[in-house]
């Protein structure tokens, strides 16, 4: 199946964030959207990373309640894979 295919079933909406958001913030848009990962936009869109549920769990269990004051940049993904419509 393509990547068209399947976008054109879920949909294009993609759900981002800024780097400098905490944890907390990217929780509750987590919960509001009833999804499970942000990709995280700098300056111009440019994507700089990816916050996902699993990145938040290590969070919470190396830092505990704390982790809810931690910026993006230091719980987020850095090396996010992305592909074109065309890809399989």
């Amino acid at each position: 199946m393509i990547v068209k295919s399947i976008l054109s079933a879920k949909g294009r909406d993609v759900a981002t964030i800024a780097p400098t958001a905490t944890l907390a913030e990217a929780t509750k848009v987590l919960a509001e959207r009833k999804i499970g990962a942000l990709v995280v936009t700098g300056a111009g869109g440019r994507i700089t990373g990816i916050v996902s549920e699993r990145d938040m769990v290590r969070a919470f269990a190396q830092h505990g309640a704390a982790a809810f004051q931690l910026p993006l940049t230091d719980v987020m993904t850095r090396k996010v894979q992305t592909c074109t419509p065309t890809d399989t």
